[in-house]
């Protein structure tokens, strides 16, 4: 019995090292295939790779574009605003009377603006747009002398009538002055 035994272990452990033999082997026929449809993805995927970064490499130089066109428009809108009396140039003075400026500006502010020159033409207000711009209101500031206090309730504080209908008619003027850039084809 002891032998038969002894037998059927050799016999167990022969099958098993059979069976272990033929896994590995179809495990490595596996990894073969693996590694050539890993090659051959990447042979696929490179050209689109390549072409995606051409791609949204041309899209972000054509965004850039769009905005330089942008700014250069309201570079030129804000010198028409800016230039109160037409000559060709904004003064110091010109900026510190401008309602399209965010707040009154001292005369030491506004020569800052200026890049330290008194008055810029529109070429020079090119190499100060950086300086003037944050400070530029499009719109222009609200006039004081037209100030209604009807709307204003006893804390100082704007009554909400129609505050959604209000809030409503902001944000499709926000929306409309909003340049509209192209969207990026895939997003």
């Amino acid at each position: 019995m002891k032998t038969e035994y002894i037998q059927s272990g050799k016999e167990k452990k022969e099958t098993k090292k059979t069976r272990i033999e033929t896994i590995n082997g179809i495990l490595a026929e596996r990894m073969q295939q693996l590694e050539a449809a890993k090659a051959s993805k990447e042979s696929a995927e490179t050209p689109e790779r390549e072409a995606k970064e051409q791609h949204d490499k041309a899209w972000e130089e054509e965004q850039v574009k769009l905005r330089e066109e942008n700014d250069q428009v309201d570079r030129n809108e804000a010198f028409r605003f800016l230039d109160s009396d037409q000559d060709g140039w904004v003064s110091m003075a010109e900026l510190q009377a401008n309602n399209h400026m965010e707040s009154d500006l001292t005369e030491l502010e506004a020569k800052d603006l200026l890049g330290g020159e008194t008055m810029v033409d529109k070429e020079g207000l090119v190499n100060v747009w950086k300086l003037i711009k944050p400070k530029y209101v499009k719109a222009g500031r609200p006039d004081p002398s037209k100030f209604d206090e009807s709307n204003v309730n006893d804390d100082n504080k704007p009554e909400d009538q129609g505050s959604a209908d209000h809030k409503e008619e902001e944000e499709e003027e926000k929306t409309a002055e909003r340049p509209e850039y192209p969207k990026k084809p895939g997003s």
